[in-house]
């Protein structure tokens, strides 16, 4: 590992050795847990196509939390009969989280059990935070084990979300200085960067001439249609038919209208958005639900 420190930036080592991150970066908002497969280089680094498309690919999950501290996780030390003391287990830098863990983000946070990968942070100065490696590439800061502290814990008010603390132990202290890796990101926001959305598809009125249909986000109760998709993000055989045209209503967001070409005709089958990598979709990564079914 080569280490490159952002020139752009002279860390100021705190109590831990870790950067102050309110003076440098701003206000943490936002983790990425990576894969090891995902090491864009310096270049593509930059480009917020880069993590869209590792959370299609499921390479990079963000997690948008509540709060975010740091800690250490002290060395172990043996003495020997003689008073000598030796390091059996090396310190390691600790974050702990606290996230929101509403029905919205638990199919996230289900995701780090067992984690295996690294972290990168974003800041709402538009800084993300990795560390360098050889051949010009960023990966996240190394994770050695994501502890769950607890259950989740109801507010003290009715309205308090439910909140759920977990500490990432991280591998290696040189990743946070040796190896720390940190650029500002002018084009993109960081902290708006979402993981995929459970899409659910709920037929409306199904004719053999034309099937109504809605696209939606049903998160915590709260209806969030999806607008703007095309008929290339879907799956197009319903039934014996075939469709070639979809609409989208001008007046009421997330419908849709799909029709077949005369004298095809829809028979009762299913429908169902393609797989999350082969959609055009951008706006945001969808994942079905699954397919509906359409009885005609």
């Amino acid at each position: 590992m080569s280490g490159t420190l952002c020139p752009a930036v002279s860390p100021k080592l705190g109590r831990t050795g870790l950067c102050d991150d309110k003076a440098l970066y701003g206000k943490p908002m936002i983790a990425y847990f990576v894969k090891s497969t995902f090491e864009p280089s310096f270049t593509n680094f930059l480009l917020e196509a880069t993590f869209k498309t590792g959370v299609k690919n499921e390479t990079v999950f963000p997690l948008k939390f509540d709060s975010l501290e740091w800690a250490d996780a002290e060395a172990g030390i043996w003495t020997s009969g003689t008073g000598v003391q030796y390091v059996t287990t090396a310190r390691k830098h600790v974050a702990i989280i606290k996230v929101n863990a509403s029905q919205c983000l638990k199919s996230e946070i289900i995701k780090l059990k067992n984690f295996k990968g690294g972290m990168m942070i974003g800041y709402d100065q538009r800084w993300v935070r990795g560390c360098s490696v050889e051949n010009d590439k960023v990966i996240g800061m190394r994770i050695e084990k994501v502890l769950f502290v607890g259950e989740i814990q109801q507010g003290t008010n009715a309205d308090d979300p439910p909140m759920l603390e977990f500490r990432v132990i991280f591998s290696s202290q040189d990743d946070f200085i040796d190896y720390a890796y940190a650029r500002k990101m002018t084009a993109w926001v960081p902290s708006d960067l979402d993981g995929i959305h459970n899409a659910v598809i709920t037929i409306i009125t199904p004719t053999a001439a034309s099937i109504i249909f809605s696209v939606h986000i049903d998160c915590d109760g709260v209806y969030v249609p999806v607008e703007g998709l095309v008929l290339a993000d879907f799956n197009t055989t319903v039934g014996d038919g075939i469709i070639t045209t979809l609409t989208e209503s001008a007046t009421t967001a997330g419908n849709y209208t799909a029709t077949p070409t005369e004298p095809d005709v829809f028979s009762t089958g299913t429908l169902d958005l393609l797989g999350t990598t082969a959609l055009t979709y951008d706006v945001m990564a969808l994942q079905s639900t699954g397919a509906a079914t359409v009885t005609i």
